[in-house]
């Protein structure tokens, strides 16, 4: 036996770690990054090289859960050990001013996050090349933070590019791939661009299911997507199918996320689509009030989703013909708003 301490066994709960934040097993992953930290900072120092990626690893288990003052703390804080102790251009160094970025645009915090790309895409150009998968992963980061920002023709244009290349050079199912395809189908629906959205979108929902599995957090989040596409559509009777499907996975494996709560809201917008009053009633309510009481984990680039739900709300009762109730829901999804914005 090696022991608890060996550089080796070190590395493999490590490993075991990175796979339960993969598999979506976050309460898991953060108690075994927790014990091998501890471990590592004792043993090998706060500055070794596995220890910063440990570190960092821990970091975006709370990023995945929206706890982002938590991975703030620590992704800032392994940028600059890293900076300090390999260099501002070193990969690892890069990696973190990634994740930062991509924790400062979660944040909506834009004008911090751009730098942080324009500067890894500058390096990563000129030590890796245009069709590196660490600069196509950047590149695709910058066009997400593009299109938050409303510069739609930018991101196409970024998205587009990154995805030809990914399909060229990384093939058609790579996560990379997959996850561009993804994105740049949000960005068509949030344009009403549905017809370039669906196949997109199907695609997406095709290669994680069979590649992921029904209740990996990727696969759950394209499905609420394509739901979306299908209610923007009008196909509610298809819409209500996958979304049956996957508001039973969140409630397995997700229960209190933000997205289980917009996945029931968006259940319920289907029913009402199909006249099913009766039945939407709880599922567009108890789902804007839990998207409520978890504001402050929804991504600054879903916060239209909030807005989405209570919308759906006041559709549910106008189209029931409960015209006071819908009058009552717009005053309190008003007062909702100010709230917010006050916050």
């Amino acid at each position: 036996m090696l022991g608890e301490e060996h550089p080796e066994t070190l590395t493999s709960m490590n490993n075991l770690a990175l796979l339960s934040s993969y598999q979506g097993k976050y309460a898991e992953a953060e108690a075994l990054f927790t014990h091998v930290l501890e471990i590592m900072r004792r043993v090998l120092g706060e500055d070794h090289l596995e220890t910063m990626i440990s570190t960092g690893n821990l970091g975006i288990v709370y990023f995945r859960q929206g706890r982002y003052a938590e991975a703030e703390t620590l992704f800032t804080k392994v940028l600059e050990q890293k900076q300090r102790v390999l260099g501002a251009e070193h990969p690892e160094t890069l990696t973190s001013m990634n994740n930062l970025g991509v924790l400062y645009r979660a944040e909506g915090k834009y004008s911090l996050a751009e730098p942080l790309y324009i500067r890894v895409m500058e390096v990563q150009r000129r030590v890796l090349g245009d069709e590196h998968p660490n600069m196509l992963l950047t590149m695709a980061g910058l066009a997400l933070l593009y299109g938050l920002q409303g510069k739609n023709a930018q991101a196409e244009l970024l998205y587009t590019k990154v995805l030809e290349t990914e399909r060229r050079v990384l093939g058609e199912e790579h996560p990379d791939t997959v996850t561009t395809m993804n994105n740049l189908a949000v960005l068509y629906v949030s344009e009403g661009k549905n017809a370039d959205a669906e196949p997109l979108s199907t695609k997406t929902v095709e290669v994680r299911r069979r590649v992921l599995g029904e209740q990996h957090p990727d696969t759950m989040r394209s499905i609420n997507n394509l739901g979306l596409l299908y209610l923007n559509e009008g196909k509610n009777g298809q819409a209500e199918s996958l979304l049956r499907t996957t508001l039973n996975s969140y409630e397995k494996v997700s229960p209190d996320s933000w997205e289980r709560y917009d996945c029931q809201s968006m259940l319920g917008a289907s029913l009402t689509g199909q006249k099913k009053y009766q039945e939407a009633e709880p599922l567009v309510v108890d789902g804007y009030e839990g998207m409520i009481q978890r504001r402050a984990t929804i991504p600054a680039g879903n916060s239209s989703a909030l807005d989405q739900a209570g919308q759906r709300i006041v559709q549910l009762y106008r189209s029931w013909g409960k015209t006071e109730k819908a009058a009552e829901w717009t005053k309190t999804l008003e007062r909702s708003k100010a709230v917010g914005s006050r916050h």
